[in-house]
């Protein structure tokens, strides 16, 4: 009773000698400045907090909480602006709150002029989270010197579908090795004074790889796949955000969802930072789900169940919240809550007491010539030799004649959130760096069907003027969206084909602009032609007034790929038009068809019979709107790689892609092929470094390749069932999990346990001796996986549970050492209960998850 009485008197005390401007003083408590300022506020004023702008137009005097995307065209100027925002909040507002800017930063920060390392799945391939580390330390320090503080990243969904266009976004497949990235990235913003935002609790891809489609797992699955990962991040990295699903979970929107804010991640996990919305999360309630059509039952769902902010600017967590408190469905208590999480990440980051960036840092580090060298030196390590026959590669730099061919050549694909205005390495630019004695002979060989297929250009336009005819486009210009007036210009483009970034044609603005391009053309044949508009945000192409492809409700912000159908005559004239609108963010345009699309293969085949070696650059382009049903290449470029295959010389195909590639139908017909996946802005040096010797690639795949598409999903961690096989293609992958070559070789010998019994509460001490027994140095990855044979509900046949990357000169030996806990032999029971359970374990070290070079048991008493 003693201790009761005490403590009151000292929270008495404590109150009593608080100031109301406790908020100001940056020696306090957190707490304490963060209760001084609620205390003083008006609802308004709490709401603003809650949301998200970045207009000072549109402020009227309040502070908001999150600062969203500002329009910077360079860095320096970007933190200018910056600097004029917050000094408005500062200065201009009541209580001087500064707003969190916030930005994409996945592997690049979104915006003008930034470092673009390799895609979260290329870095998970390099095995190493020092690889993570590095990333995130230069994307932190490039984005901190523009003055955001929370980053929306990283990603740690499962990757097991890989239809799903957002797999190149995450680490792959597996929860353990997810987790461990994950922490690894959000350990170095969050020792930067920076707020991880961790993606997309939880689920995010329906079981038929669809983005946003509605999940029905069980909780079990929850625990042991979905929620490990964004757990670690919160306890060993330090997250403070959370960003929730778009899709719903057996029927509930992530962001309505109870269960889980409340229960998992508040109550199990005591998490202390705040929940988002996704930008347009609440907007999908009312618009697809059909559960609530008022806005003010949507936020007031959504705040009661634990989601503190929307992205979705004013349209909820304004006035939509304000009515629902007036109108009793939330209470100001609740409000102040959420209020609450925000201001402390505030104070707590030391945003309120230091908001300022200095521009003239920002212009020096963003993109820097030791960044780029970072970028560089990651995406050699991510690099995943799939196939080597007959140690095809490295090729000899000696080579007199090199053909490098396929769709992306001469093409870096970076993929979306990476931002623009940088300078990109492709393989072309890459080999000729490298070989400045050999030839090097470009051809095309294919288009990217479904992205960037081959280009309509002044070969097939023509327009007329003064009765001239001139080849190209007649492009007009306008400073609207809606093509109306005077064009600002009018000029002659040759073809449809522009990346302006946050930038603009000359003489428009940055955003709300509108393009129309108008030509003559003939078809080369009589038949169906497929006329392909990718951009970002709307490309509609019509043939005589025909609308062929329509993009005019497309996703606003965002790129995207639509196409259309049109029978035409041969030698007929038809009249096209092209209508481009940007409404906002980054701008792109590209316009091509399918015409005589396998046109290119032919001069392909006759450059390489002449070229000593040959490399066929293919890939898929994938992205948050690109959701697949099949995984193969298109046909043209299949047709492409088997051609020159016949040829029977030294070959190897590299792939850009952002997600797995099904190359049972040609792989077994080439002898080499190179994953190099979405490789960063100088991907094209690593990639030639790697074929030609200069890096040994030492990457392993953190997802598994299928032969077919029809085998998805496919992960090596399966439940063992019946019969896990397909009786036309069987139940093997064409590529495990885990695997990867070497143009070195490594023996695995001397496995150790520490005992063979242990309780579950002790720690088994595991070693392997691996040693290099090729001529070069290379890495291997060393994977540990366990089996827990026999247990109260079905357990997977394999788990990793350690790995690690090491590096060996030829003919030396390294000892490498795991330690393993009851957290890496426990799991979910029938009760829902996390236990270690008595019995027999089969302990497996490889090189992947089908290539186990040394086995032991051990046992697990009471």
């Amino acid at each position: 009773m003693k201790k009761v009485f005490y403590r009151l008197i000292v929270v008495i005390v404590f109150w009593s000698c608080a100031r109301k401007d406790d908020y100001l003083n940056p020696r306090l408590p957190v707490d304490r400045r963060v209760e001084s300022v609620i205390s003083l506020m008006t609802l308004d004023e709490k709401l603003a907090i809650l949301q998200i702008e970045s207009d000072t137009s549109e402020m009227k005097g309040m502070s908001f909480g999150i600062l969203g995307f500002m329009k910077g065209s360079d860095p320096r100027t970007a933190a200018e602006q910056y600097n004029e925002v917050q000094r408005y909040l500062k200065t201009r507002t009541r209580f001087g709150i500064p707003g969190i800017k916030s930005g994409e930063g996945i592997f690049a920060y979104m915006d003008y002029k930034t470092t673009a390392f390799p895609q979260p799945l290329a870095q998970a391939a390099s095995w190493d989270t020092s690889v993570v580390g590095t990333v995130a330390r230069v994307v932190s320090e490039e984005m901190k010197s523009r003055g955001v503080r929370q980053v929306y990243a990283p990603v740690l969904n499962m990757g097991r579908d890989p239809r799903w266009g957002r797999t190149g976004e995450t680490y792959g497949e597996d929860p353990f090795l997810v987790s461990q990235m994950g922490v690894a990235y959000c350990r170095v913003f969050s020792s930067k004074g920076m707020i991880t935002c961790l993606k997309h609790f939880a689920g995010n891809t329906g079981h038929n790889g669809m983005f946003g489609a509605p999940v029905f797992y069980s909780e079990r699955y929850y625990r042991e796949y979905e929620f490990p990962p964004y757990e670690a991040a919160i306890r060993e990295g330090k997250a403070k955000s959370i960003m929730m699903a778009y899709n719903t979970a057996d029927g509930i929107p992530c962001p309505q969802h109870e269960w889980m804010m409340k229960k998992i991640i508040r109550g199990e996990w005591g998490f202390d930072g705040f929940i988002v919305s996704d930008g347009g999360g609440l907007s999908l309630i009312k618009q697809n789900f059909g559960i609530d059509s008022s806005e003010v039952q949507i936020v007031a769902k959504a705040i009661n169940a634990g989601c503190d902010m929307g992205l979705d600017k004013r349209i909820f967590y304004g006035e939509a919240l304000k009515k629902a408190v007036q109108q009793g469905l939330v209470s100001e208590k609740t409000i102040d809550e959420s209020v609450r999480r925000v201001l402390r990440q505030i104070f707590a980051t030391g945003l309120y007491d230091n908001p300022y960036v200095d521009p003239v840092y920002a212009e020096k580090i963003n993109d820097c010539v030791e960044h780029r060298k970072a970028a560089l030196e990651v995406a050699k390590k991510t690099m995943v030799l799939l196939k080597n026959d007959n140690h095809t590669l490295p090729f000899s730099k000696n080579v007199k004649k090199v053909l490098v061919t396929g769709p992306l050549a001469d093409r870096l694909l970076i993929n979306h959130y990476a931002g623009w205005g940088r300078k990109t390495v492709t393989v072309l630019e890459g080999l000729k760096q490298l070989l400045p004695g050999a030839e090097i002979i470009h051809q095309p060989g294919a288009g990217l069907r479904f992205t960037f297929y081959p280009l309509m250009d002044k070969k097939y336009f023509y327009h007329e003027e003064n009765g001239k005819v001139i080849p190209g486009l007649q492009a007009e210009y306008f400073a609207n969206q809606r093509m109306e007036g005077t064009p600002v210009r009018i000029q002659v483009d040759s073809a449809i084909d522009f990346h302006w970034g946050d930038t603009a044609p000359a003489g428009l603005p940055h955003d709300n602009f509108s393009i129309r391009w108008t030509a003559k053309f003939k078809a080369p044949a009589t038949g169906k032609y497929i006329f392909n508009s990718h951009a970002d945000d709307g490309l509609t192409v019509y043939v005589d007034d025909q609308r062929v492809v329509d993009m005019t409700e497309g996703p606003e912000n965002s790129l995207f790929t639509a196409r259309g159908e049109i029978y035409l005559e041969k030698g007929r004239e038809y009249q096209l038009r092209a209508e481009y609108i940007e409404k906002g963010g980054s701008a792109f345009a590209h316009l091509g068809w399918d015409a005589d699309e396998y046109k290119f293969i032919a001069p392909a085949v006759a450059a390489a019979r002449k070229a000593d070696v040959i490399i066929v650059v293919v890939g898929m382009f994938d992205n948050e709107n690109g959701d697949r049903a099949t995984l193969e290449l298109d046909d043209v470029q299949e047709k492409l790689i088997l051609a020159l295959a016949e040829l029977n010389k030294p070959m190897a195909v590299v792939i850009q892609s952002g997600t797995v590639i099904a190359a049972y139908h040609w792989a077994d017909k080439v002898p080499a092929i190179l994953m190099a996946w979405y490789p960063g802005e100088e991907g094209g040096n690593a990639i030639a470094r790697t074929l030609f010797g200069d890096n040994n690639p030492g990457g392993k795949l953190p997802i598994t390749f299928p032969k077919v598409t029809g085998q998805v999903p496919l992960c090596y961690n399966l439940l063992p069932g019946r019969s896990n096989k397909f009786y036309d293609y069987g139940s093997e992958p064409l590529f495990c999990f885990g695997h990867g070559l070497s143009y070195t070789t490594f023996e695995y010998a001397n496995l150790r346990l520490s005992k063979k019994t242990m309780t579950s509460g002790e720690v088994l001490n595991v070693s392997v001796d691996i040693k290099n027994t090729g001529s070069v140095a290379g890495d291997e990855v060393v994977q540990l996986y366990l089996h827990d044979k026999y247990a109260s509900v079905s357990r997977p046949v394999k788990e990793l549970k350690g790995f690690k990357r090491i590096s060996l000169a030829p003919g030396q030996t390294s000892t490498v050492s795991f330690k393993l806990t009851s957290a890496e032999l426990s799991f979910w029971n029938k009760e829902m209960k996390k236990v270690v359970e008595p019995g027999e374990f089969e302990l497996m070290i490889g090189s992947s998850s089908q290539d186990i070079r040394c086995r032991d048991v051990f046992f697990v008493t009471e």
